[in-house]
């Protein structure tokens, strides 16, 4: 009896979800403090973690918070003058 190879389902390139633009703050902030903790703590990460902590804090960015992860992310957002 012969079995069809299992195919891993096709996820859409990151760029094309168009979710982290849509995101508020507070859900944007979590996740990024989420990878970055897997990512540079807990040391348990795929490409795909990298990629999509690199598209949150460039999105953060993007929105004018102050982002700094030397040791621990801390992202702040500038006070307004």
């Amino acid at each position: 009896m012969k079995t069809k190879a299992r195919t891993k389902p096709k996820l859409r390139p990151l760029h094309k979800r168009g979710q982290l633009k849509d995101w508020t703050d507070a859900e944007l902030i979590d996740h990024a403090s989420s990878l970055h903790h897997q990512v540079n703590v807990v040391e348990c990460f795929g490409s795909r973690d990298v990629m999509e902590l690199h598209m949150a804090l460039c999105e953060l960015e993007r929105r004018d918070f102050d982002i700094d992860d030397a040791r621990q992310l801390v992202i702040t957002k500038p006070e307004e003058d």
